[in-house]
C-alpha cells in the first residue's frame, strides 16, 4: 500500500476569492501529490504567475509561484492510502497528461455546468478539482461523493478513507512534521 496526498487551499488571488464567493465554501483549489513533499503537487492552475487566464496542467510547489505569494493561505492536507496498482496507474495518467501538456488547458467554462449540476466529459480541458477527481475515479482510488466533473475542492473532504493530517497556513505545511504527528 502507498499513500497519496490531496491539498485543499485558498489563496488571496482574485480568482480564488471569486470561486469561494461562487461556491460559498472554504477552499478554492485542490492539488495532488504522490510523495510526501511540498515541492511537487500536480493540478490545473495558472501557468503564468501574474496571469490567471493562462492556465492548465502544472506542477506546484507550496513555497513558490502563487502559493509563495500567499504563504498565509488557508489549507488542509488529506492523506489517502491506495494500492500499489492504483498508485502506479495515477503516475501513468499524470505522465500521459504531461506528454500532452499543450492540450491540457484550464476550462473556465466548466464552472457554469458544474454549478448547475450538469455532468461533463473530461479529456484535456478541465478545472483543478476535475483533474484530481478524474485521477481518483479512473484509477479506482476511492469512491467520489459526486461525479468527477462536478467535484469542487471542498468535496474532497467527504472522501471516505481520506485522513486530514494538517490544517493551517501553507507556510506551516511541512510533511516531515505532519507525518510524525499522525503516527
Amino acid at each position: 500500500m502507498k499513500k497519496i496526498y490531496i491539498l485543499l487551499s485558498s489563496t488571496g488571488t482574485i480568482p480564488a476569492k471569486a470561486v469561494r464567493l461562487f461556491t460559498r465554501r472554504k477552499f478554492s483549489h485542490v492539488s495532488i501529490a504522490l510523495v510526501p513533499s511540498v515541492e511537487k503537487f500536480y493540478s490545473y492552475a495558472r501557468r503564468k504567475i501574474h496571469n490567471p487566464l493562462i492556465g492548465g496542467l502544472v506542477e506546484e510547489n507550496t513555497n513558490s509561484g502563487v502559493f509563495g505569494l500567499f504563504p498565509d493561505s488557508n489549507c488542509e492536507l488529506l492523506e489517502l492510502e491506495v494500492s500499489d496498482k492504483v498508485y502506479d496507474d495515477i503516475v501513468k495518467i499524470i505522465d500521459f497528461y504531461f506528454e500532452n501538456y499543450e492540450k491540457c488547458t484550464y476550462k473556465f467554462s466548466a464552472l457554469v455546468p458544474m454549478a448547475l449540476g450538469i455532468e461533463q466529459k473530461l479529456k484535456f480541458k478541465m478545472t483543478c478539482s476535475q483533474f484530481v477527481a478524474m485521477l481518483l475515479e479512473k484509477t479506482g482510488a476511492c469512491t467520489l461523493p459526486r461525479h468527477s466533473s462536478l467535484m469542487r475542492p471542498c468535496d474532497f473532504l467527504e472522501i471516505e478513507g481520506a485522513k486530514s493530517i494538517f490544517k493551517g497556513a501553507l507556510r506551516d505545511l511541512h510533511f516531515e512534521k505532519q507525518l510524525q504527528e499522525t503516527k
